[in-house]
């Protein structure tokens, strides 16, 4: 379904949801983040349909130099050291902590984590919980620096990005 199709029906059923009053505005994010849904569309309509090989740099590269910069080892990182950079989405570690505390997996659980770049949440469920988590990514090389990540963390038997 095209994006503009997908937001038309998500703005109807936020319509029905609200009791049939006729929704003016829709907001993305919270607080400081919110943005008006109808600018995100804008500018995500805007951007590439994928990134080309050529468009991304080595990636792992700049994350080891990134890393280096901040007086980390990064052929020992801990998640710690690890946490800006692999936690990118909106408010980073604080966000994956305040989803932990609401998911709250067992040990016996199996989480998917849909677009998990470098796979820092991943990392985060299975080390705080015990449980096994599958992440998966469009970008192959955000799987690729993830799996690296994971094997150097010693995560790798419960965490796997594909």
């Amino acid at each position: 379904m095209p994006f503009k199709n997908l937001l038309a029906a998500e703005g109807k059923k936020h319509t029905r949801v609200a009791g049939g009053a006729p929704v003016i505005q829709i907001v993305a994010g919270q607080g400081e983040d919110e943005v008006d849904i109808r600018k995100l569309t804008k500018h995500v309509m805007k951007l590439p349909a994928a990134l080309q090989p050529s468009e991304i740099t080595d990636l792992l590269q700049r994350l080891n130099a990134a890393l280096a910069a901040d007086g980390a080892d990064p052929q020992r990182p801990n998640a710690e050291a690890l946490a800006p950079y692999d936690h990118f989405h909106g408010r980073g570690l604080e966000a994956t902590e305040d989803a932990a505390a609401l998911v709250r997996p067992l040990p016996t659980d199996h989480l998917l984590d849909v677009g998990s770049g470098l796979g820092g949440p991943a990392r985060y469920f299975a080390a705080r919980f015990g449980c096994r988590v599958s992440g998966i990514d469009l970008t192959e090389e955000f799987c690729e620096v993830a799996r690296h990540l994971t094997r150097l963390l010693g995560e790798d038997e419960r965490v796997d990005f594909h």
